[in-house]
């Protein structure tokens, strides 16, 4: 019985994904990044592991930071007007959608799901993860708000 049951959320939430990337993703979008952005470099440890961060930068105004491993990504997040709007994790398939910097949706490419109801805890790693990357910012010379995200 249940799973006669789950065919019809299934498909509901895969026709809600395919509406997200095709009516809302945009919104999430960076501010467009040069052809050839000169980008700084800098290299932080990070639990035992030293990230590279490469930043992508105009006229001191974010456009998108890529943190990586020995050549191999791990992080990619997306600004605009200075503010972030998208983070992609490790794998590529999953990204978070921000608005004032509080994360609102949750799309993974993979399996063709959208969130748009995320739970405290989810919140709570994300805008931590936004204070780690405003710091960051910060060390490259980027002017950041000073105020925390709150929910």
């Amino acid at each position: 019985m249940s799973v006669v049951l789950s065919f019809p959320l299934v498909a509901n939430a895969d026709q809600a994904f395919q509406q997200f990337m095709k009516n809302q993703v945009a919104e999430f979008n960076g501010d467009k990044a040069p052809e050839k952005c000169k980008e700084k470099q800098l290299e932080i440890v990070e639990s035992g592991n030293k990230i590279l961060y490469q930043l992508c930068a105009i006229k001191n105004k974010p456009i998108y930071l890529r943190g990586s491993i020995d050549g191999t990504p791990i992080s990619f997040y997306e600004f605009k007007n200075s503010k972030i709007v998208q983070s992609t994790g490790i794998d590529g398939g999953v990204s978070v959608g921000y608005r004032n910097e509080k994360p609102v949706v949750i799309w993974d490419f993979f399996n063709e799901t959208i969130y748009f109801k995320i739970d405290e805890e989810t919140k709570k790693i994300q805008q931590q993860d936004l204070i780690k990357i405003k710091k960051i910012l910060q060390r490259f010379g980027i002017q950041t708000s000073t105020k925390s995200p709150t929910k």
